[in-house]
């Protein structure tokens, strides 16, 4: 017999392993998690090894809290999945992402996330991910000023565990590094000594942005070489 898990049959007496960048990490943690999709079948959480995030949001953005304070309600939602969807155009070519409705970017929201979908015993979590040192315009890209600047001087609810209580000014220009920890914290990219950091896009070597300042394939094979651990 098999599980089906995102359009792939997988036999009952194998395990899975997701690893999963940014928002992506949330949809990984619903399909595995007792209280999201695994709970239609039971069988996603016992086939599920491990869920690897990298550079998640867990615990929220700054950058989606500034915009809550300035514009509460509705308004705000809409001008978040307005900006989300016209970044997403730009970087990827796609416009209308939805994202679980925008504002679940934000502190209270991510709270909520985190209580309705629950680890599942049977499946392993680890988090990775990389943050901006010091901003270079020819190192990073520009389209993550505006929220490399709000998440460092911006926000104050930002609460992650065993990290404090203060929100972190340090991110990778789109997600506070405070808030991509979950589960076990696995070492992120070993970077080339004369990088400044890496950015939310360069950790997945989009457009092929990371290969100059970080072992892309490094990291990415010590990623699978440890979910490896867990079949």
């Amino acid at each position: 017999t098999m599980a089906r898990i995102a359009g792939v049959n997988i036999p009952n007496n194998k395990r899975v392993h997701i690893m999963a960048h940014s928002q992506g990490g949330m949809d990984a943690r619903i399909l595995a998690s007792p209280g999201g999709l695994a709970g239609l079948s039971n069988r996603h959480g016992n086939t599920i090894g491990t869920v690897t995030t990298i550079s998640s949001p867990h615990y929220g953005t700054a950058f989606a809290d500034v915009l809550l304070d300035l514009i509460p309600g509705a308004g705000a939602q809409q001008l978040i999945a307005g900006i989300v969807n016209a970044f997403a155009g730009l970087i990827y070519g796609e416009s209308d992402q939805n994202l679980l409705d925008a504002t679940f970017l934000a502190v209270g929201e991510m709270d909520v996330f985190n209580a309705s979908f629950p680890d599942e015993p049977s499946t392993r979590y680890f988090s990775t991910g990389s943050k901006i040192r010091t901003w270079n315009i020819f190192q990073h890209n520009p389209l993550l000023l505006a929220l490399y600047v709000a998440n460092r001087y911006g926000g104050s609810r930002l609460v992650a565990p065993d990290l404090g209580t203060t929100v972190g000014s340090d991110n990778d220009g789109a997600i506070p590094f405070r808030s991509m920890r979950w589960g076990q914290w696995l070492d992120g990219p070993r970077e080339n000594f004369f990088s400044l950091g890496i950015d939310h896009l360069q950790i997945t070597n989009a457009f092929y942005s990371g290969s100059l300042w970080f072992d892309v394939n490094g990291l990415y094979q010590r990623l699978a070489k440890n979910a490896k651990n867990y079949n």
